[in-house]
C-alpha cells in the first residue's frame, strides 16, 4: 500500500506546457468525490483525498493532498531541472523522495496503448471558464480505460498522473473521471485564483529529510509496525 501511495504522488499533475497567452501563474482548487464504490471499499474511502490545490508559475507547480494517516502531502514539479519531490507526513514523520523524468518515463507500462482523444460537441463552464469535452482511452493488453474531462484552453495545462494520454490536450484539465477498481473518480476545480505564487512554494522545506525509495519504504515501514504497538 505504501508503494501505491508514492506511485500516486510521483504521478499526479506532471510535465507542464505552457502558451504565453494563457493563465501560467496562480492557484486552483479541486473536490474529490468517489461513486458507486462497492461495499468492500467503503470503509476505505475516508482515507482517501477528498480535495487538492495546485499551484502553478512558469515551469514549476506544487500539488497539495491529503489522505488518511498521510495528512497533508505535496508533489513538486520543476520541468527546467526535471525533478519531481514528494513530500510525506506520516504521524509527525516528513519525508522528502526525489525523482527525475527519466525515472518517471520507465514506469510507464510498456504494454499500453494510447488510442487518440475524441472530441465531443457539448461544453460546460467550471470555475468560470469554458471547457472543451474529450474522451481518453487507453489499452492494456485486452482492457480498456476509459475517461472523461473538460479542459480550458484559457489556462497553461498540466498533464495528470503523467498520462501519456493527457499528453495532447491543450489545456488545463478542470475536470476529470474514471472509472478505476470498480468505482469512479471524480475530480472537478471549484476555484481557479489568479494570483502571484512564491517561489517558496517549489522549495522542499528544511524539516523533511531526504530518502530515497527503499529507505522509505523501510521507514514507513516501522512506522506503521510501530502505530499498532
Amino acid at each position: 500500500m505504501v508503494k501505491c501511495f508514492i506511485m500516486f504522488f510521483l504521478s499526479l499533475y506532471f510535465n507542464l506546457a505552457f502558451a504565453q497567452n494563457r493563465l501560467n501563474e496562480g492557484k486552483i482548487l479541486f473536490d474529490i468525490h468517489y461513486e458507486d464504490v462497492p461495499i468492500q471499499y467503503q470503509s476505505k474511502v475516508e482515507q482517501l483525498a477528498k480535495d487538492a490545490v495546485i499551484y502553478f508559475k512558469g515551469n514549476k507547480s506544487r500539488t497539495e493532498m491529503g489522505i488518511g494517516i498521510f495528512g497533508k502531502n505535496t508533489t513538486i514539479v520543476d520541468k527546467d531541472s526535471n525533478t519531481v519531490y514528494v513530500l510525506l507526513t506520516v504521524f509527525g514523520n516528513r519525508f522528502a523522495l526525489k525523482k527525475t523524468t527519466q525515472e518517471l518515463t520507465q514506469l510507464k507500462n510498456p504494454n499500453q496503448t494510447i488510442l487518440n482523444p475524441i472530441m465531443l460537441p457539448d461544453e460546460r463552464l467550471i470555475a468560470g471558464f469554458k471547457c472543451k469535452h474529450l474522451v481518453l482511452k487507453t489499452v492494456i493488453l485486452s482492457d480498456t480505460l476509459e475517461s472523461h474531462c473538460w479542459y480550458s484552453p484559457e489556462i497553461a495545462p498540466i498533464n495528470f498522473n503523467n498520462d501519456p494520454s493527457f499528453e495532447k490536450i491543450e489545456g488545463m484539465v478542470l475536470e476529470f473521471y474514471v472509472q478505476a477498481d470498480q468505482m469512479k473518480i471524480h475530480l472537478k476545480a471549484k476555484e481557479v485564483l489568479s494570483v502571484p505564487i512564491e517561489h517558496t512554494q517549489f522549495k522542499v522545506p528544511l524539516n523533511y529529510q531526504m530518502v530515497d525509495e527503499a529507505e522509505l519504504n523501510k521507514r514507513m515501514e516501522a512506522i506503521m509496525n510501530k502505530s499498532r504497538d
